[in-house]
């Protein structure tokens, strides 16, 4: 986007001035189709996967994260909309630690970030309630999970990863929380992509595109393994890769990308549009247990609507990836500012026992998205 911008001829403005004016443009597009989005989806939730602020760009300047923060977060305060923020690598590139933008972010009328101390990262969880007023069931849990910076498991060359230490909490909390999970529709959040996403395009069947290189954590520490086992959690959403949107099914547990929705940054690749992926989810009872429909979507920035549609086609596995993507060593600061990836916007309808599917159902407030 940078490149598209010319300056006059002749003109007596700065190079650095020049790039600030492109990156006043970005943030200002960012939040306006934040707002279009969010006004058109009307969702009790927006989960942001990570990266919506470049640390690195920082270059000593006092409120360099706070006042980028305030202008992300602007689209939340005027359409009072409750968000989750999830941390992606760079936000803590800058001038505040992961700790400090837990801080700052928890203080938003908007956000519903709750962090869990003593473990790695910034990990919480959102709990939805039913809207039936006979039970106390919780369908469907929102897992908030800090994927880190750098290095898993000990691997420095790495992206981060979900460490062990928040893999036994999520555990330890998921029996705390449920008796039972089989009936449970739980969602993860997390910027980096597990490993299993690099063989997810090959192997199986899947949705959307993927246009570049997986930049996965280079070593599986087995959350995956504990998602499989628990039975609660039914799909995971990431975000990282600029330019990837796909998504399937792996061991029973859907594995998918949030669509790219800022300006900043590279992608989408070129005649793809931004926009942001929709979870919709329905509850309904089913003899004496209550259950949880989800259906998902994209809504581009035009307001139109992509579907996710399986197929097996296109696919070479003559250029198969064979190993994650390292963390880059050097950037060009021109290339990324203010980045908001993966937008994901969650209602949550519910069906009455006397009512039908056709009843459009009050979307309640129910505290989904947050």
């Amino acid at each position: 986007f940078f490149l598209m911008i010319r300056r006059p001829p002749r003109s007596t403005q700065s190079r650095s001035s020049a790039a600030s004016d492109v990156y006043k443009r970005q943030d200002y597009q960012n939040s306006q189709l934040m707002i279009k989005l969010i006004n058109a989806t009307k969702p009790e939730l927006v989960v942001i996967t990570g990266d919506a602020i470049s640390g690195y760009m920082w270059k000593g300047e006092k409120g360099f994260f706070f006042n980028n923060w305030a202008r992300f977060t602007t689209p939340f305060t005027i359409t009072k909309t409750k968000y989750a923020f999830v941390l992606g690598n760079h936000d803590s590139e800058g001038d505040l630690t992961r700790e400090e933008i837990y801080e700052l972010d928890r203080q938003h009328e908007f956000s519903v970030m709750r962090r869990v101390s003593n473990i790695s990262g910034i990990n919480y969880y959102h709990q939805v309630h039913t809207s039936f007023t006979n039970t106390t069931v919780v369908p469907t849990i929102l897992w908030l999970l800090d994927s880190n910076h750098e290095g898993c498991d000990g691997m420095v060359e790495s992206w981060g990863c979900v460490e062990r230490d928040q893999i036994a909490w999520f555990e330890k909390t998921t029996n705390e929380l449920r008796s039972n999970n089989f009936y449970a529709h739980d969602l993860a959040f997390f910027h980096i992509p597990l490993l299993e996403y690099m063989d997810l395009w090959y192997d199986y069947v899947t949705y959307g595109e993927r246009y570049e290189d997986v930049s996965c954590s280079k070593k599986s520490v087995g959350l995956l393994d504990t998602f499989e086992r628990l039975r609660n959690v039914k799909a995971v959403y990431v975000g990282h890769d600029h330019s990837n949107y796909f998504g399937g099914s792996v061991r029973g547990v859907e594995l998918v990308y949030g669509r790219k929705t800022g300006f900043g940054g590279y992608g989408p690749p070129k005649g793809v549009k931004r926009g942001g992926r929709v979870i919709k989810l329905e509850e309904f009872w089913e003899g004496a247990a209550l259950k949880v429909r989800r259906k998902q979507y994209t809504v581009l920035e035009d307001l139109s609507i992509e579907e996710d549609l399986l197929s097996q086609t296109g696919k070479n596995n003559s250029k198969r990836q064979s190993s994650c993507v390292e963390p880059e060593r050097s950037m060009n600061p021109a290339t990324k500012y203010l980045i908001i990836l993966s937008i994901v916007t969650v209602s949550y309808t519910h069906l009455r026992a006397h009512e039908t599917p056709e009843h459009l159902v009050c979307r309640l407030l129910l505290e989904k998205k947050k």
